[in-house]
């Protein structure tokens, strides 16, 4: 499982790393969480549009991102 926020210093965004993830046929099945300040419409259906399996708006409580977690980790998500 990978959290990546979207927004990342360099060259590429988490939404890009998720996007690249998700294409490769090795790796597409890695769970990928997105956590981002960005909370439009537009950015959650970019999360969805390059396969996140869950997407959580910051701020957040420890407890939530733990719950995601499992939740993904259990193959809930």
């Amino acid at each position: 499982m990978l959290i990546l926020d979207v927004m990342m210093p360099g060259s590429l965004n988490g939404f890009q790393v998720c996007e690249t993830l998700k294409a490769d046929p090795d790796l597409r099945g890695t769970a990928v969480m997105l956590v981002t300040a960005r909370a439009q419409k537009s950015d959650l259906q970019e999360g969805a549009a390059v396969g996140a399996d869950a997407y959580l708006v910051k701020p957040f409580s420890p407890m939530e991102l733990l719950e995601r977690v499992g939740t993904l980790l259990d193959g809930r998500g």
